[in-house]
């Protein structure tokens, strides 16, 4: 819901996901719906100028980055999402929306709680390390 060129935001929200599954429900069997999740985010400048573009960050990255500048990471209730804002070396404040292990378990519920076919992932070159302890929680993990 926010990407590069838009406002900084969480790149998918909760509240969204869930009525974007609602609406795709009521027209394809639960069965066959996949939801996609971002295995990325951004970093925006602040205050935001239209025209501007963020810069795609991994959630490693992310974490790094408040560890760099001893930003806390919050994380937002409404939108189950975490984010930080952070200055650099220029005084250029920055704010940077992310998945973690939180949001992403957020999601999964989702996808069990609608009996939703399975969940995939975009933008797999970032890298996010989950641990299978994760997935295993709320998935039956089968070799094949």
């Amino acid at each position: 819901w926010h990407h590069a060129g838009s406002e900084p935001g969480p790149v998918a929200p909760i509240t969204e996901v869930r009525r974007t599954i609602e609406f795709a429900i009521k027209s394809v069997p639960r069965r066959k719906l996949i939801i996609g999740v971002p295995l990325y985010g951004y970093n925006w400048s602040v205050p935001y100028k239209p025209g501007t573009v963020a810069s795609a960050i991994s959630n490693q990255n992310a974490i790094k980055t408040a560890m760099r500048y001893q930003s806390s990471i919050q994380y937002s209730k409404e939108y189950k999402s975490p984010f930080f804002r952070y200055k650099d070396q220029a005084g250029q404040t920055h704010e940077v929306w992310f998945e973690d292990v939180r949001s992403m378990s957020e999601k999964m519920v989702l996808v069990r709680k609608f009996g939703l076919q399975a969940i995939g992932a975009w933008q797999l070159t970032l890298g996010f390390t989950p641990g299978p302890w994760l997935l295993r929680k709320f998935f039956t993990i089968r070799k094949v």
